[in-house]
């Protein structure tokens, strides 16, 4: 069954105020503060969350207040909210430790940690991220080990220390195994893929990153969708795709934030630009350059605006001597950091691969059109299944169509529910998207997304060449 809608949700909140019920109220605003989060508005998932916390204080529901509370510290620190994301981040590790439960208490210690690496102390960070690792593997948890093992990663990819983040990528799959968590699994592809690019392993760099793009969209994470779709593009790029990768580039360059995801990808793009106008390539060494500088006039960062400035200045790169330019160029590029052993080119598929065996998130190959005969004109097929565009009657797009025969099944509610456990095999966040009303004469799917639902199509569509041995 999908995920409630939010107009579900805001329907049952305003039946359990009706009715008095607290825990139902506090349940519903947990909900719609997720999906506040997962759409961007960060804001209105923090006024949420907020809400939500008093009821379950209220109702000395400790567990469901820890979770709101691990939930609301990183958001508070998302909007800049510094002290506040502290003091929830704090509370969560107070209550954590009332419970006695090692495990709970390396969640609310690793809360702690990323709103230290936001506020940008990364020692203080580093120090709460090692203290998580410890209480998690103590619980013998690895959903808390693995995120434990990339958070300590990111902070050394962030120091420069790239062969210790490789390190902790490692680790941190390993202790995933086979488990299946899709949102922490593509965060770890995300930074492999990040060292990738530095190895100059482009291949592998676009395969770890492509998939985390797709999946962080699905789980509704589009801003960590934009990053590793970034880092794509800088994979097809380096690799010498560069049409192709400057395009994906300046495509996801607006899914960043103006925040310090911006100064980071500043700082790459400044070592891209420097990278390119070595090649020869000054058209797209001066594009990156003046986003580079855009982000710089954003955030009123005058280093960041000053090695722009140097970049775009003509020439030879008059920059080519900074060293903040020097460093950039560094963080894409391996032969630029000594100290850090480049990895063979088969090192990375073995342990840190493992997960993506079963094709996680990644959809079959859609079949080319296949209408009848008598089929509209102006509709659209992916092979035999027909999408409708409800759009302008505000229902999102749709499939309803009679499949039982063709995938050999009796009913199509049977069609729809082997479809579903398809789904939650292969790609578990995309059945989170998709709503299912199905009936005798055909299975109903309807999706607000138009990839979406031409992906549900293509699943379908895989199931009637499986049913008919192709």
């Amino acid at each position: 069954m999908a995920a409630p809608t939010e107009p579900d949700l805001q329907l049952k909140l305003q039946e359990a105020r009706t009715s008095g019920d607290i825990e139902a109220q506090a349940t519903a605003l947990f909900e719609l503060a997720r999906l506040a989060r997962e759409r961007g508005n960060r804001a209105a998932a923090v006024e949420l969350y907020q809400q939500s916390g008093l009821f379950w204080q209220q109702l000395k529901k400790e567990a469901n207040l820890l979770a709101t509370l691990n939930n609301l510290a990183p958001l508070l620190a998302d909007i800049e909210e510094y002290d506040r994301a502290y003091n929830s981040a704090r509370a969560a590790t107070d209550l954590a430790q009332k419970t006695g439960d090692p495990g709970a208490m390396a969640m609310a210690v690793g809360s702690l940690g990323m709103v230290a690496n936001s506020a940008g102390d990364r020692e203080s960070a580093r120090t709460a991220y090692f203290k998580s690792l410890e209480l998690a593997q103590a619980a013998q948890d690895p959903l808390r080990i693995a995120p434990a093992q990339y958070n300590l990663g990111w902070v050394a990819f962030l120091a420069g220390d790239y062969a210790e983040a490789r390190q902790r990528t490692h680790a941190a799959a390993e202790a995933l195994g086979h488990t299946v968590d899709p949102v922490v699994q593509s965060s770890i592809s995300m930074l492999a893929g990040r060292l990738d690019i530095r190895q100059h392993a482009y291949d592998r760099a676009m395969a770890r990153l492509g998939w985390a793009a797709r999946t962080f969209h699905y789980a509704g994470r589009d801003e960590e969708a934009a990053l590793a779709s970034f880092g794509f593009g800088v994979a097809e790029y380096l690799g010498g795709q560069h049409a192709e990768g400057r395009r994906r580039i300046e495509a996801t360059f607006a899914g960043i934030r103006l925040t310090r995801n911006r100064r980071a990808t500043a700082q790459r793009l400044i070592g891209l630009s420097r990278l390119a106008a070595a090649a020869g390539a000054t058209e797209d060494a001066s594009a990156f350059g003046r986003l580079a500088a855009n982000i710089g006039s954003h955030l009123s960062d005058t280093a960041i605006e000053s090695m722009a400035r140097q970049l775009l200045s003509g020439g030879a790169y008059a920059g080519a001597a900074d060293p903040g330019i020097a460093i950039a160029t560094g963080e894409l590029d391996v032969a630029k950091a000594p100290g850090e052993t480049p990895e063979p080119a088969g090192a990375g598929d073995g342990p840190d691969l493992a997960w993506l065996e079963h094709d996680l998130g990644v959809p079959p190959q859609a079949p080319p059109p296949s209408p009848p005969q008598d089929a509209q004109a102006d509709a659209e097929y992916v092979g035999p299944i027909r999408i409708l565009d409800r759009t302008a009657e505000g229902h999102g797009y749709s499939i309803l169509q009679d499949v039982a025969g063709e995938i050999g099944v009796a009913t199509n509610h049977e069609a729809e529910a082997s479809l579903q456990a398809v789904l939650r095999r292969r790609d578990p966040m995309l059945l989170r998207r998709l709503d299912f009303d199905s009936e005798a004469g055909g299975v109903g799917i309807t999706a607000g997304d138009h990839n979406d639902i031409r992906t549900a199509a293509a699943w379908l569509a895989s199931m009637f060449r499986s049913a008919s041995g192709a």
